[in-house]
């Protein structure tokens, strides 16, 4: 198969492929305004995502008055239970960050001034505060304020939750968009190759054929040939023995003689291209000239079944009228008449 007809080919079966997705997705549905459509409505969902609940740079301390209640929950059940007073949960509170800052301090291998230093900051500050949370806040206002935060949360994580689903149907509709936009480029890619492969025989028609002679003919014919889906061989290196193009077809196993001459070509290529057909073990002899053929050529030819191609048919030939690369030759020859 050639280069060219394989490229086309694939070009055209990719857009089967793509094109068979789109309409498997729904591509052909979705438009640009969707996209805008979601992104408008992903920037109203966070501008009342941040109204409501403040910035991401400030929803984070939520933790240290869900902290400070819950450990006044806690206090208060403690006290509840054990009968320890609220200044004895304080003073064990501020025992404990003591010895937080002295490991602390000790770990980061600070001198031992700083390090007590440390451990009394932070017994002072916790001690402090935790008794002013168990003297100022209420334990049923601890309780209540803790499940306000709590369902705080889980709204904010049910508007995280509609705009991520929002933003992976953008996503979805954006990337139906690029599979849409991806096939009509493949389609003008693949019209684009149609085209310059169908211009291919316009192109070889016009060049001066007539003037060629010897190895320059051969490499026409073998593009002509090739165009039209044989698979084109040469002799020259093995020494011609009456053959100088191969031609295989799906049906056919052409052996060529090419003659770029001015004046007409005789019998001598018949016999030559008759012998190499048997020798390369070929289905059919031709012989193909951009001049014309004698008469005893002609006669010559049709006894022995041999196709000749002359100038007259040379544009016939390019345009692939002449050879198929699917059906065989009649048996009878292709032989142009001329007086």
């Amino acid at each position: 198969m050639p280069t060219e007809l394989y490229q086309v080919l694939d070009a055209e079966r990719r857009v089967q492929q793509v094109r068979a997705e789109c309409e498997s997705r729904g591509a052909f549905h979705v438009m640009r305004i969707d996209i805008d459509r979601f992104d408008s409505e992903i920037a109203h969902q966070e501008k009342l995502r941040a109204e409501r609940f403040g910035s991401s740079a400030t929803r984070w301390l939520w933790w240290l008055p869900l902290l400070i209640y819950s450990g006044r929950i806690f206090c208060g059940q403690a006290v509840s239970l054990s009968g320890i007073p609220l200044f004895a949960v304080s003073l064990l509170v501020a025992v404990l960050f003591l010895g937080i800052g002295l490991i602390l301090g000790i770990g980061l291998g600070l001198s031992q001034q700083i390090t007590i230093l440390t451990g009394a900051v932070l017994s002072a500050t916790s001690g402090i505060g935790f008794a002013v949370s168990l003297v100022a806040i209420n334990e049923e206002n601890a309780k209540q304020s803790c499940l306000e935060i709590i369902r705080w949360k889980e709204d904010l994580a049910r508007e995280n939750s509609k705009i991520q689903q929002l933003r992976r149907e953008r996503n979805s509709v954006d990337e139906l968009l690029r599979i849409r936009t991806s096939l009509e480029a493949l389609v003008l890619h693949a019209e684009t190759l149609r085209q310059e492969f169908e211009s291919i025989p316009n192109k070889l028609a016009i060049e001066n054929w007539r003037a060629m002679r010897s190895i320059e003919f051969e490499d026409f014919l073998a593009t002509v040939l090739r165009h039209h889906g044989f698979d084109v061989s040469t002799t020259r290196r093995t020494g011609d023995q009456g053959i100088d193009l191969i031609a295989v077809s799906q049906t056919m196993r052409l052996g060529i003689q090419v003659k770029g001459y001015e004046n007409s070509v005789g019998n001598d290529a018949v016999q030559q291209a008759h012998a190499g057909k048997a020798h390369y073990k070929c289905t059919h002899s031709v012989v193909i000239t951009n001049s014309v053929f004698t008469r005893s050529a002609k006669e010559l030819a049709k006894s022995v079944e041999c196709l000749l191609i002359d100038e007259s048919q040379m544009l016939d030939l390019i345009a692939g009228r002449v050879l198929s690369a699917h059906r065989p030759v009649e048996r009878t020859g292709c032989i142009h008449e001329t007086s």
